[in-house]
C-alpha cells in the first residue's frame, strides 16, 4: 500500500522530467503532423515530437517507480495500457497541441493517480512556459507555485468566463454565454491552462457542454485540486467526476468548474440554455 505523499512524490518527479523535456523542444523547435483517424477537430488531429517524448519521458519513469500501476495517456495503445481493477496514472502530455504549434505559452501538461474505484487521489497541473505548478494529494492541502491554495477572493457580481478556443463560436456556447451574462469571457486551448486561471483568481467559471467528447485524462488532476480548496467540478448534472477506467476512454457529460459564489446559478442558466 502506497501513502499519498509517496505518490506524490513520484508525480511531481514525473511532471518536473516531463516538463524539461517539453519546455526544451517547444524552444528549440518541433515537428507536427496530422493525424485524420482520430476526429475531425484539427485539435485531436494534431500530433507534436513534443507530446511523443514528454508522454515517453514520463511513462518510462512511472513505469520503473510503480510497474504494476497501469498508465493512460494520450498518444498510445489504450487496449493495451490499461489494467481493469487496477490504479492508474492518467497523462495528457502536452495539453492545448494546437497552442503550442502557434508558440503560445498557454499548453500545459497534468498527471493524476486514481485508485481502483476510479477516484484521484493524486493530481498535479503544470504549465511549464509560465512556470506555473498546482498540485495536491488525497491527505494533505493543495499548493499552487509554492503555497498554500485558497479560494480566491470574488471580484465581480457575474464570473470571469475562460472557455476553448474551439468552442466559442459554436451556437451552443453562445447560448450558454447568452444565459450566463458572464463579466468577461477568455479563451485558450489548453484544459489544463483553463483550470489554472480558476485556481489563480484570473477566472471564476470554466465549462464544457454535454455531448462533447471529453478525453478522459483532461479532469481528474482537476477534480482533486478543486476538492481540496472548495472549488466545484461537476457534470451538468450536478454530479461530482469519478473516473473509472474502461475502454471508451471519453465522458460525453459535460462539466463546470467554478467558484461556488457562482455555481449553483450558472449551472442552473447553463442547463435552461440548451433544454
Amino acid at each position: 500500500m502506497h501513502s499519498s505523499q509517496n505518490t506524490l512524490d513520484i508525480a511531481l518527479a514525473a511532471i518536473l522530467l516531463g516538463s524539461n523535456v517539453a519546455l526544451r523542444m517547444y524552444r528549440e523547435g518541433f515537428r507536427y503532423s496530422f493525424d485524420e483517424s482520430r476526429g475531425s477537430e484539427i485539435q485531436t488531429q494534431i500530433t507534436t515530437e513534443i507530446d511523443s517524448e514528454v508522454q515517453k519521458t514520463i511513462s518510462t519513469y512511472l513505469s520503473m517507480r510503480r510497474p504494476h500501476d497501469g498508465i493512460l495517456a494520450e498518444e498510445g495503445d489504450f487496449s493495451k495500457r490499461y489494467l481493469p481493477g487496477n490504479p492508474h496514472w492518467l497523462n495528457d502530455p502536452v495539453c492545448g497541441t494546437l497552442g503550442a504549434k502557434k508558440g503560445k505559452d498557454t499548453w500545459g501538461t497534468s498527471l493524476a493517480y486514481i485508485n481502483q474505484f476510479g477516484i484521484p487521489e493524486v493530481g498535479v497541473l503544470a504549465n511549464a512556459c509560465r512556470n506555473w505548478l498546482c498540485y495536491a494529494a488525497e491527505d494533505s492541502q493543495a499548493i499552487l507555485d509554492g503555497k498554500p491554495l485558497k479560494l480566491h477572493r470574488v471580484k465581480t457580481s457575474k464570473p470571469r468566463v475562460i472557455l476553448s478556443v474551439n468552442r466559442l463560436k459554436s451556437s451552443e456556447t453562445l447560448n450558454a454565454l447568452k444565459a450566463l451574462q458572464p463579466e468577461e469571457v477568455n479563451c485558450m486551448e489548453s484544459t489544463v491552462t483553463k483550470a489554472l486561471m480558476v485556481f489563480r483568481g484570473e477566472s471564476d467559471l470554466f465549462f464544457g457542454l454535454p455531448k462533447i467528447k471529453l478525453p478522459f485524462w483532461e479532469l481528474p488532476a482537476v477534480a482533486i485540486i478543486a476538492k481540496k480548496v472548495g472549488y466545484i467540478l461537476t457534470d451538468f448534472d450536478g454530479n461530482e467526476f469519478t473516473f473509472p477506467v474502461c475502454e471508451d476512454h471519453y465522458s460525453y457529460r459535460g462539466f463546470i468548474l467554478s467558484h461556488p459564489v457562482f455555481y449553483k446559478d450558472s449551472l442552473e442558466k447553463l442547463n435552461s440554455s440548451f433544454s
